[in-house]
């Protein structure tokens, strides 16, 4: 096999960098990582399939255009630094699959899948509440958890069903986890309270799961192969769950009582638990043979999801530097529209049309408070809108291809970008109709 270097080296050189900043005050780390961050860029385009190399190379290139035309050096490296704490998730996190996916846990939690997940749609289902109930607290960490976990034997022939279930899970919780940046977003925009717009975001939660319980298709996945019951030692079981939950727990401790935010404290207590949990289980040679893997196998595919990230960075902080958020306001008021309940569908176009252009909804969002703050609108309003926005960012997550949620699950899935946003089309359309019709009814009641 082929030695690689450059990759892994700059991808960890940034993952380091960016983590030692956490704790050490340096002068122009910034500047340093954001170096490394264009040099990981560059060496892996050589690597990319034709359509994801199409997109980065585009917004790239439209970005350095209107950095030209209204920017300055400072503004390219906070694009380049934009995406930087999500992209420490993507880098670090896959660390656990090595002694998650070790033959200690393997064959039991196989015999354990085989006994509790008797078909299809129970399996979807749960797979789904899980990545809903886990995720809440571990953020992005939960889909490569449970996709390793759930990489097993019977589940081989349905890399799709897991991929639906993990993406619609998850993107539910965009629209209520307070570990998520959508509500630090809104929040920090709007006086709005958090609680209200939990419950929001938690009966739209509800109504997604009940709705797919009663109205699963069961011949749009094929049915899992009948199999005998299997052994499962339970002892390794609990074992690996007090694990798991032990890690949730001490994350939520470090959540509360210090003052990282969830996004950086995940990359850490990753890192620190492979360090320790590894060796415990497999001795050093497991440790040196998992870090080979991992730095020769698993970040030389990251390519697809890391450039994409980091070009939506660059490409949403050009279009602030080219005042689109103006543009966009002087349109909004060039056409009169100013209620609330016309406002959150044209937003939903923008944000879910820019998406496909690979701009992350953190940067539509804010163009779009921006945008409503500097109207003639009762504060009263704003929650609607908050609101509203949140629904847009969650129907973005099941339907662009260039998110980096689908991203990241169609690396692990080893499936085309395109997969999901295809297999997710009428769930998204019911989805948002069904919030938006929940927040009509929120407004005139």
């Amino acid at each position: 096999m082929k030695f690689k270097f450059f990759r892994p080296f700059f991808v960890l050189s940034m993952g380091i960098m960016f983590l030692t900043s956490l704790f050490v005050d340096i002068p122009g780390i910034e500047v340093a990582i954001a170096i490394f961050t264009a040099l990981t860029l560059f060496s892996y385009l050589p690597y990319l399939s034709r359509v994801p190399l199409t997109v980065v190379i585009i917004l790239n290139v439209t970005a350095v255009i209107f950095y030209i035309i209204g920017g300055t050096m400072d503004d390219v490296i906070e694009g380049l630094l934009m995406n930087t704490a999500v992209l420490m998730i993507f880098i670090f996190v896959p660390l656990l699959s090595i002694p998650i996916t070790s033959p200690r846990y393997l064959k039991d939690i196989t015999g354990i899948m085989k006994t509790s997940f008797k078909n299809t749609k129970q399996s979807y289902n749960a797979l789904k509440l899980g990545t809903f109930s886990i995720g809440a607290v571990l953020n992005v960490g939960t889909l490569p958890i449970l996709y390793y976990l759930t990489d097993t034997e019977q589940f081989k022939d349905h890399k799709v069903m897991r991929m639906a279930a993990l993406n619609r899970g998850f993107a539910l919780l965009f629209a209520w986890s307070p570990y998520f940046i959508s509500i630090a977003v809104v929040l920090s925009y709007f006086e709005v309270q958090w609680i209200t717009i939990a419950a929001y975001g938690l009966a739209l939660a509800v109504i997604s799961m009940v709705a797919e319980w009663f109205l699963f298709n069961n011949n749009k996945y094929s049915e899992m192969p009948s199999s005998p019951p299997a052994y499962y030692n339970k002892c390794r079981l609990i074992e690996l769950s007090v694990i798991m939950i032990g890690m949730t727990v001490l994350i939520i401790v470090l959540d509360v009582f210090s003052d990282f935010a969830i996004v950086n404290i995940i990359p850490l207590v990753a890192i620190i638990l492979f360090f320790i949990w590894t060796p415990v289980i497999g001795g050093v040679e497991k440790v040196v043979r998992g870090l080979k893997s991992y730095t020769q196998e698993r970040i030389p595919k990251m390519g697809n999801e890391l450039l994409v990230f980091i070009s939506a960075g660059v490409f949403g902080t050009s279009l602030l530097v080219v005042g689109f958020d103006t543009l966009l306001i002087n349109t909004l008021e060039a056409a009169g529209v100013d209620h609330v309940l016309l406002l959150i569908p044209i937003f939903a176009v923008m944000i879910i049309g820019l998406a496909f252009l690979s701009v992350h909804p953190i940067i539509s969002i804010t163009i779009a408070s921006l945008a409503v703050l500097s109207m003639d609108m009762d504060v009263s309003d704003h929650y609607y809108i908050a609101v509203g926005l949140l629904l847009n960012w969650s129907v973005t997550v099941n339907l662009s291809p260039f998110t980096g949620i689908n991203l990241l699950i169609s690396s692990l899935a080893d499936r085309s970008i395109f997969t999901l946003p295809k297999h997710n089309v009428l769930y998204s359309l019911a989805l948002w109709a069904a919030g938006y019709a929940l927040l009509v009814v929120i407004y005139f009641v």
